[in-house]
Formats: C-alpha cells, structure tokens, sequence
C-alpha cells in the first residue's frame, strides 16, 4: 500500500526456479520507475562516507542498528522492503540490512534484481539467499565495501535463538 504522498514503496514480481531468485522486477511507481533483471542498473564504484544504511521507518531492526553503529553509517529511514533494496541498487545508500519479519515476497524479486546489478546478497548470516523457507533475513549490500558484518557477532540469535550472524559489512572502508 501507499501513503500519498510518499514514494517509498513497491510492487514485486519474481520467478524462483529450483530455490533461487533468477527473474525479478521492483516497480516504485511514486517514482515512475521500474527496476529488473532484464535491464540491470550499473553500480557506481564507490559509495558515500559515512555510509548510508537503510531501515524501517517504522521498526529498525536492534540488529541493524548494532551494524549502523559499528560501521559509523547514517541510518536512512524508508518505507517498503522493496523500496529499501532499490535504494541501494539505485546508489542512493550502500546497504540494507534486515533481520527478520520479512516473507519471501518481500525480498525476492528485489534480491534478484540486486543480484542482476552485481551486489551482494544474503541471508543475515552471509548463507545464499534461498526462496521457499522461512524468514529469508535479507542483507542487500555494494560489493566493493563492508566485509565483517557477518563477524560482527550472532545479531540474529538475539532474536530466534538461531546460530546466526550478521557478517559482511561491519568490515567497512578495508
């Protein structure tokens, strides 16, 4: 749904064959946009200092604000999950971190078409992103930056009792 006269929100279209996300488009019609993975965004090659770390407007996750706190980064609050991602594949942030409370339709088809942009993508604990599981955690990052947010320690744990870590971008600026 939409709140006029915000932009920040999406709607998601993905096809997942044998469990992965392989075609994917996040329309942001407040934006009169349409990203997808026939016609993939080109990354810009650096991100901005500090970085920018999306989250919920409504409910930043504890564990993404640990990593924004590690990392230095300015939080950025947005709306809908696909808004978030197409955020940083629009070069508009350089991560979204996300902990939980997400159904697959929420991160699919953006995890494709970041996937297609060639950034980083993976569950909070740097595993593959995978599609018909439960609560696929969802870490959508630039590739050139953040190496140790999934060594920043078990976030996810905290909240699932889940050997879970949250990797990949607390390495920041190596």
């Amino acid at each position: 749904f939409s709140e006029p006269p915000r932009t920040d929100w999406a709607v998601h279209v993905a096809m997942v064959i044998d469990g992965e996300p392989v075609v994917g488009a996040v329309a942001l019609p407040g934006l009169g946009i349409t990203l997808s993975t026939a016609d993939p965004v080109a990354m810009p090659e650096t991100g901005a200092t500090p970085p920018r770390m999306i989250v919920s407007r409504s409910r930043p996750p504890a564990a993404a604000l640990t990593v924004a706190d590690k990392l230095g980064a300015e939080l950025v609050e947005m709306g809908s999950a696909g808004a978030k991602a197409m955020s940083v594949v629009r070069g508009e942030s350089e991560m979204y971190a996300h902990s939980g409370g997400q159904y697959e339709w929420d991160s699919c088809a953006p995890v494709a078409v970041a996937l297609a942009a060639g950034l980083h993508c993976s569950r909070i604990d740097g595993s593959p992103m995978t599609y018909n599981h439960e609560d696929p955690f969802a870490l959508i990052k630039k590739r050139f930056t953040y190496r140790k947010i999934i060594d920043l320690g078990n976030l996810g744990s905290q909240r699932r009792n889940q050997p879970t870590t949250l990797g990949e971008r607390a390495d920041i600026y190596q």
